[in-house]
């Protein structure tokens, strides 16, 4: 049983309580936003894929979005994608790389360095009218590492919410048994510092910067792509 407050257009203020379920959701929970994979916009598409990417020949727009920087098992692994990535790039007439970032909490960050060496061998999309990477407050971990890198090392733009992390953080993480209770918690006990050592910034902020709202979410809209489009080349 959870309390909640309503509030109404007309400033009425009702209190209700639910009652919650352990059940999942089915035909008649009512969803917002699109009801079909297809015309769900890109940033949602394929949840359950670590890494994807599609092309957008109107725009001549590579549009990259990177979940997670690991090779989970049944998946391609990640060096196999990451060159079969820049093979498209060169093999195809591409004036813009978008790498969406803003669901990607992580992976291991072992694999930053990689993606960038790759990256800077493709001067044409190290400008800033063709690097763009979305961040948002999910953006966490090895991909705070990455953006930061990206952010030091190369001329791309950044679009989208501040990041969820510090640039310099402590991650990682060591399994812990509580003497008394028996719980096993998580606890972080390495210090990555991918900035300059007096970066005291809390997060990376978007120099475009573009948030999610209800309306924008409800009607199948992505405000972080539609800046980047709307950007002259």
């Amino acid at each position: 049983m959870v309390p909640v407050e309503l509030g109404f257009p007309d400033g009425q203020i009702q209190s209700v309580t639910i009652t919650a379920t352990q059940s999942e959701p089915d035909s008649t929970w009512v969803h917002l936003g699109p009801a079909s994979e297809r015309e769900l916009p890109l940033y949602q598409r394929d949840a359950d894929k670590p890494y994807w990417f599609k092309y957008l020949e109107d725009s001549k727009t590579v549009y990259f979005k990177f979940n997670a920087i690991s090779s989970p098992s049944g998946f391609e692994r990640l060096k196999t994608f990451r060159q079969r990535l820049f093979q498209f790039v060169d093999s195809h007439d591409v004036e813009r790389l978008v790498i969406d970032l803003r669901d990607n909490e992580g992976g291991d960050n072992f694999n930053d360095p990689p993606f960038i060496h790759d990256l800077l061998q493709h001067p044409k999309l190290d400008q800033p009218n063709s690097l763009y990477v979305i961040v948002g407050r999910k953006t966490f971990s090895a991909a705070m590492g990455l953006s930061v890198m990206l952010e030091r090392f190369t001329n791309a733009v950044f679009v989208g919410e501040p990041t969820g992390s510090s640039p310099n953080f402590i991650g990682e993480d060591v399994q812990l048994v509580l003497p008394h209770s028996g719980m096993q918690v998580s606890l972080s006990d390495l210090f990555w510092q991918y900035s300059v050592a007096m970066d005291y910034r809390p997060w990376l902020a978007p120099q475009i910067y573009a948030p999610p709202s209800l309306p924008l979410f409800r009607d199948g809209r992505d405000p972080a792509m539609e800046a980047i489009m709307a950007e002259k080349r």
